[in-house]
This record gives C-alpha cells, sequence and structure tokens, in this order.
C-alpha cells in the first residue's frame, strides 16, 4: 500500500477515536464466551424454502458469559452477562460450549450468505429502535422469540414484503400462541421511516452462529466501520 495512503487510513481512525472517545476499545478484537441458553424462549417451526420443509427450532434471547479474548468494550449497557440473538439461522452453537468471536460491524454478521449487507442491516437496526432499544431490558418469553424471528425473516426473506407466514423464510405452529402475530407487528414498524439503533455489532464465527449484540457505546461501530473500509481499500491496492 502507498505509505501516503497507509498513513492516511491511520489519521482517519485516530482522528475518529478522538471524535468518540478516549476509552473505546481497540480494533479488530475478539470476545471468548461461553453459551450458556436461550431464555426466555419458546419454540417455532421455520421454513427457508417457502414451506416446502419445516424445522422445529428454540427462539428467544441468548445469554453469554464473557471469559476472555480481546475485545475490552462492554457488550451488555445492563450488567455483566452478554445478552444477544441470532442472524445465523443455519449454523449452530451448543449450551455450555466456549467460542471465539470476531467483534464486527452489523454488515457482516450472517457468514454464511457473506454478510446480510447494509439494507437489511439498517432494517435490523429500525426493528431494535422501534421494538427493543435495551438489551437486557425487560422482556418475556414471547417478545424475546418475536425479535428473533423478525431478524431472521429479515435476513433471510428474499422478496420485498416482511410476512412471518409467506415469502421465502415462514414461519408455523409457535408454542406460545400469538408469537407471530407480535413478530408480524414488529416486522410491520420496520417501514424505513423509524428510529434506527447505530450501537449493534456482529458478533461474527465462520462455522457457527453469528451472534447480534449490543455495545453501549456508539464510537465503536464507527470505528469498527471506519477500519473495515481502510482493510478493503488496502486489499483492494494489492490487488
Amino acid at each position: 500500500m502507498n505509505p501516503v495512503r497507509r498513513n492516511t487510513c491511520a489519521r482517519m481512525i485516530a482522528f475518529g477515536a478522538l471524535l468518540g472517545s478516549a476509552a473505546l476499545p481497540a480494533l479488530a478484537t475478539n470476545l471468548t464466551a461461553q453459551f450458556t441458553s436461550v431464555s426466555p424462549s419458546s419454540t417455532v417451526q421455520r421454513s427457508l424454502n417457502s414451506g416446502v420443509n419445516y424445522s422445529t427450532l428454540t427462539v428467544g434471547l441468548f445469554n453469554l458469559v464473557p471469559t476472555g479474548g480481546t475485545y475490552a468494550g462492554d457488550l451488555n449497557p445492563v450488567g455483566p452477562a452478554i445478552f444477544a440473538f441470532c442472524v445465523e439461522p443455519l449454523e449452530g452453537v451448543s449450551p455450555g460450549s466456549t467460542y471465539t468471536w470476531e467483534v464486527s460491524p452489523l454488515e457482516s454478521g450472517a457468514t454464511n450468505i457473506g454478510g446480510m449487507g447494509a439494507a437489511r442491516a439498517d432494517r435490523i437496526r429500525e426493528l431494535f429502535g422501534e421494538a427493543y432499544p435495551l438489551f437486557g431490558g425487560p422482556l418475556d418469553a414471547m417478545q424475546a422469540s418475536a425479535l428473533q424471528i423478525a431478524i431472521w425473516e429479515i435476513v433471510r426473506e428474499q422478496n420485498a414484503t416482511l410476512s412471518v407466514t409467506g415469502g421465502t423464510t415462514r414461519f408455523q405452529n409457535e408454542s406460545l400462541a400469538g408469537t407471530l402475530a407480535l413478530a408480524q407487528s414488529y416486522l410491520d414498524l420496520v417501514d424505513g421511516n423509524g428510529p434506527r439503533l447505530q450501537n449493534l455489532l456482529a458478533l461474527t464465527l465462520v462455522g457457527n452462529q453469528d451472534l447480534l449484540v449490543q455495545s453501549p457505546e456508539p464510537g465503536t461501530i464507527w470505528l469498527l466501520s471506519l477500519a473495515g473500509a481502510c482493510l478493503g481499500f488496502t486489499r483492494r491496492r494489492r490487488a
């Protein structure tokens, strides 16, 4: 990479750090955590092929206990545990197992489809800006399940319309009656006009589920995005 361009990226990130906070965590970091449970939760049947095949799944709020990694920031605004939602429905994690995820911009979540991209990430930010702006806040099983269903609908639906019972991504037979109706009501709020929650991040790990988490430090998201842009620019220059 041209030294002038390299120094420009470095100066941009340093300037961004000054604009954000002196206490922001370092960039390009990872988090090691034990996945303990999905709670509160319920079950639902989900199809990703327009209803040809359905699988019964547990849906709800993921609970993680951080054990290490290089990420120095906080990923739970209300306590020491980490709360998360799944953004990658075709890969898994096992309760009691420990994983090391990369802390990434939200757009990078769902690595098994090459990342959800900017448009879907914007919809998820609006979903949470409208329906659940503080991870770890009061949440019952139906609400947690409905939010998870809404996330999968946004990330995997191939049609323009977000419908929990139609399109390529469909749901049926929820164990808590009313969960699908609540999920649809959340999706109906995503009309492009609502508030966006800007402090959302992805925990990414190829071969296992990517997760959606919240940082109480909005400047972290800006810096991670800037670092990713500089990295992409460097790779293009080398190519």
